[in-house]
């Protein structure tokens, strides 16, 4: 996308959003709020929250453990590509991979593995791929490619991580239909796939008025 460059000015004068991959408040601006798109920490970036920070976060999952953040403050915003991501009815056979954010669990790759490497791939690559394999082993535990495969036809399983049990991931995923954690949940996400994509669409509704209330937020405490 081509997305414009901010003027100092603007930013000296400017409500400045951080994701949690950015430690402190580097502009120096006076009004600052924190959109927590991971959770903070899991790049190895300490965030340094500061104590007047708006917060808003992506998945309620992300916010767990700080205190004082509000349900309500869901900030959802998508760029759903339907246009690319979608099923063509094609003749499937075998499975293909990626990593990503998912390098805890890179180790469970079986040796050889025969999945299709999906990683640095373009979007048109990987819904071709998505078309012609039956399942997606996916590494990143939260990501909008295993909502794409489902788009496309294909089966997402999420790689479990240690320690991560099934209820507790399906907790922290806002659209809980159509994706595995872990093989054992195949059939489930088979005969859950339409709800999934009825949601999707449910949910992209909802991102106006997610929206609408971050700029009432935010209008409230900074004028």
């Amino acid at each position: 996308m081509d997305v414009p460059v901010a003027s100092g000015e603007c930013v000296g004068d400017g409500i400045i959003v951080y994701p949690e991959t950015v430690s402190g408040n580097p502009l120096g601006a006076r009004r600052v709020v924190r959109w927590l798109l991971n959770r903070p920490g899991f790049f190895g970036v300490d965030a340094r929250i500061g104590a007047d920070d708006e917060i808003f976060f992506y998945q309620e999952t992300f916010a767990q453990g700080i205190e004082g953040i509000s349900p309500s403050r869901l900030l959802q915003v998508r760029w759903l590509r339907d246009d690319i991501y979608r099923d063509l009815g094609r003749e499937r056979s075998g499975s293909c991979r990626m990593i990503r954010k998912g390098t805890a669990t890179a180790a469970q790759i079986p040796t050889p593995d025969d999945a299709i490497p999906l990683d640095g791939k373009s979007h048109a690559e990987i819904a071709e791929i998505f078309n012609t394999t039956e399942v997606f082993y996916c590494h990143d535990l939260y990501t909008m490619y295993a909502y794409y495969a489902v788009l496309c036809g294909c089966i997402p399983v999420v790689v479990p991580q240690p320690g991560l049990s099934s209820e507790d991931w399906h907790a922290g995923f806002e659209l809980k239909n159509g994706v595995a954690y872990g093989e054992e949940e195949m059939d489930w996400a088979r005969s859950t796939r339409k709800q999934l994509i009825a949601d999707m669409r449910q949910a992209k509704e909802r991102e106006l008025e997610n929206v609408m209330h971050f700029l009432a937020i935010l209008k409230e405490r900074f004028g």
